[in-house]
C-alpha cells in the first residue's frame, strides 16, 4: 500500500451501518496512513472498549444519526473521561447532511474537531 501523507494512527469507527463502516475501513487502510481500525456499531460498545483502552484511538469518526444513543449522547460521556487519555485523539463527526441546529449542537462540545459530510474519501482524509 502507498503511504499518502501523514499518518492518521489508530482510527475508531462508530456508526451503526456496517455498510458505511466495511466502506469506511477499506478507505482508511487503502489510504495507507493508519496503524489499527477498530469499528463499533452503538455508542455503547464503543463507550464499553474506551472504558476499558490503556490508549484511546488518536482518530474517533463518529456518526451523528444512530439509533438508542447518538454522537452526541456519545460526545456526552466521552467528555466525562480523563483529559489525560483524550489529550491526543481527534473527533470528527462523519454524517450524511447536516442541519444548523446539529452544527450548533456541535459547537458545544470541545472535543470536536470538525465534522464532514459522507462518503469518506483519500482526499477528505488528506484534509485532517
Amino acid at each position: 500500500m502507498q503511504h499518502l501523507g501523514k499518518s492518521l494512527g489508530s482510527v475508531m469507527l462508530v456508526d451503526d451501518s456496517k455498510t458505511d463502516n466495511f466502506i469506511n475501513s477499506k478507505i482508511l487502510e487503502l489510504s495507507g496512513r493508519v496503524s489499527s481500525i477498530d469499528t463499533f456499531v452503538s455508542v455503547d460498545k464503543a463507550l464499553d472498549y474506551l472504558s476499558t483502552a490503556p490508549v484511546f484511538p488518536n482518530l474517533i469518526l463518529l456518526d451523528v444519526y444512530m439509533p438508542i444513543m447518538n454522537g452526541f449522547d456519545f460526545l456526552e460521556e466521552y467528555d466525562q473521561r480523563p483529559s489525560d487519555k483524550k489529550k491526543s485523539t481527534k473527533i470528527v463527526l462523519i454524517s450524511s447532511d447536516y442541519e444548523k441546529a446539529e452544527l450548533d449542537v456541535m459547537k458545544t462540545f470541545p472535543s470536536i474537531s470538525r465534522y464532514i459530510v459522507k462518503p469518506l474519501s483519500i482526499e477528505t482524509l488528506d484534509a485532517l
